[in-house]
């Protein structure tokens, strides 16, 4: 996990690139679409607070919170683009209804890079034909568009599209204090960490060990999610 300190394109951290063992676990073949965020809505999961963090309802409450941002937007209802505008609170509260939850950090930097540490998901040189991102596509695309960029575990949109939320809080330093089983990030942290990068994000932010952060409140047209559980290991 991670990236080696001085390696080209590389942030501070990134570092130092370690070893953790990670119990049997899922993640999503796609980032979440807006058509099964408008199943989740019209199931009347988003009204409801037992879904919700504690955290994440005062939120909802408190900014008189309804649906995503954007939502009304028809550029933003494509019904196989990723859905996008939703805050952490969002992205948690649609995993918890399925049952689910948002994976970890190591988690996705797993099922993203595969057993043998990939740059990129399929491999070690950016290809624009693998992958939306570097501004070459102007724009969203629908989940799934890339075939030819998935990573060894059969998931798509890893490098690209849009940023995905994870579980963890942001720690800079959390490489260097993380516990080598399972590790969850900080307690608490500047927020939550995003991963994978975006259309409109050069392709050094599309790593696989890239990684940035903001508050779980935020909102923007190019942040998503995808969901994971426990169960089938994603290999070794």
């Amino acid at each position: 996990m991670g990236s080696e300190e001085n390696a080209p394109g590389t942030a501070p951290d990134e570092w130092p690139a370690h070893r953790v063992h990670l119990d049997s676990f899922d993640i999503d073949v796609h980032e979440v679409s807006n058509r099964c965020y408008e199943g989740f809505m019209e199931a009347g999961g988003y009204a409801e607070s037992r879904y919700w963090s504690q955290e994440g309802w005062a939120w909802r409450v408190r900014e008189r919170i309804t649906k995503p941002a954007f939502w009304a937007e028809p550029a933003f209802q494509v019904p196989h683009h990723p859905v996008v505008g939703v805050s952490w609170y969002e992205a948690d509260t649609y995993c918890r209804w399925l049952g689910r939850r948002l994976p970890t950090e190591a988690e996705w930097e797993k099922a993203a890079r595969g057993p043998h540490g990939r740059r990129y998901p399929w491999g070690t040189e950016w290809a624009t034909h693998r992958a939306n991102g570097d501004t070459a596509t102007g724009g969203i695309t629908p989940v799934g568009s890339y075939p030819e960029g998935v990573s060894p575990y059969g998931a798509h949109d890893m490098a690209g599209n849009v940023w995905e939320w994870v579980r963890d809080w942001y720690g800079k330093y959390s490489y260097r204090e993380a516990r080598p089983s399972n590790p969850q990030g900080p307690s608490r942290g500047e927020g939550r960490v995003l991963r994978g990068g975006s259309w409109n994000f050069p392709p050094r932010h599309l790593r696989t060990a890239a990684r940035t952060h903001l508050p779980p409140e935020t909102r923007i047209r190019y942040l998503g999610f995808r969901c994971a559980g426990d169960g089938r290991e994603m290999g070794r």
